[in-house]
């Protein structure tokens, strides 16, 4: 009987080291946040701002990344945006970015770089994206305004009419004349592009978008007609009339005008 309970003892006894030795399951930390970016340079400033830099330039980048579990890599780009300008369009539209590979629950590029010889001038886009070992991935934006030194000036818009010193009147169903005149210091007109949006909502008139594209004469003259159709929404709007030279600075002025109900 003694040799029986001892014998069924030790089974029991080597049952419970054999279980207490099975491995314990291994646990995964699940990724749950997409990485942060610091970006220190290029200041970020919000669209409608920038950061003004000339073509003779260079100017620094400064970024931190961070993440929960690991970081895979970054992307950093700056484009020309010519629908900047004034929602809409070249010397050299400058294009470039930068890759690299991260590691670990923190990384940060430092570098500088300079702005191409020979830049089309205006606004452009500096954006800057990381993405972790899961996929998960963010975004920083900022904005640059590049001015080209071999012709930093602007081209002029002046109106004839609308009358810029009074708000003028129309009906629903009457033209509104425009006439204006762009001319460049620097050279010659390239484009022009006029519109007559809602002072309050920002929309675009209907059939208000004319273009006069490659003209390449100094001054150009802006002599036309928009029609107010039937269904427009009576209040203030702006009649805008863009243009720009051969590296693309844009200069603009705007009319003021009355749209009345019948």
């Amino acid at each position: 009987m003694r040799n029986s309970f001892s014998i069924l003892l030790a089974i029991f006894l080597a049952g419970t080291i054999i279980v207490g030795c099975k491995d314990k399951p291994v646990t995964t930390r699940t990724d749950l946040e997409a990485p942060q970016i610091f970006l220190s340079s290029p200041p970020v400033v919000p669209l409608g701002s920038y950061n003004e830099i000339s073509s003779s330039d260079s100017f620094n980048i400064d970024v931190r990344f961070e993440d929960d579990i690991d970081l895979r890599d970054y992307e950093i780009t700056i484009r020309y945006m010519p629908s900047l300008n004034y929602l809409r369009t070249t010397v050299d539209p400058w294009k470039e970015t930068w890759f690299g590979s991260l590691d670990g629950t923190a990384g940060a590029v430092n570098f500088n770089s300079d702005v191409v010889f020979n830049p089309t001038a205006g606004p452009y886009e500096f954006r800057v994206k990381a993405t972790d070992e899961s996929g998960k991935s963010a975004e920083v934006v900022t904005y640059y305004f590049v001015i080209n030194d071999d012709d930093p000036v602007a081209p002029n818009v002046l109106f004839n009419q609308p009358d810029t010193m009074m708000v003028d009147t129309f009906a629903i169903g009457q033209n509104i004349p425009i006439i204006a005149i762009a001319s460049d210091p620097g050279g010659q007109i390239v484009n022009v592009f006029l519109r007559v949006r809602d002072a309050f909502t920002n929309e675009v008139l209907a059939n208000s978008e004319i273009n006069y594209d490659t003209l390449f004469v100094n001054p150009a003259v802006i002599d036309t007609f928009v029609t107010i159709g039937a269904g427009t929404v009576p209040g203030d709007y702006n009649v805008e009339v863009y243009a720009d030279d051969p590296t693309s600075n844009v200069g603009s002025n705007t009319a003021l005008i009355y749209i009345k109900p019948n």
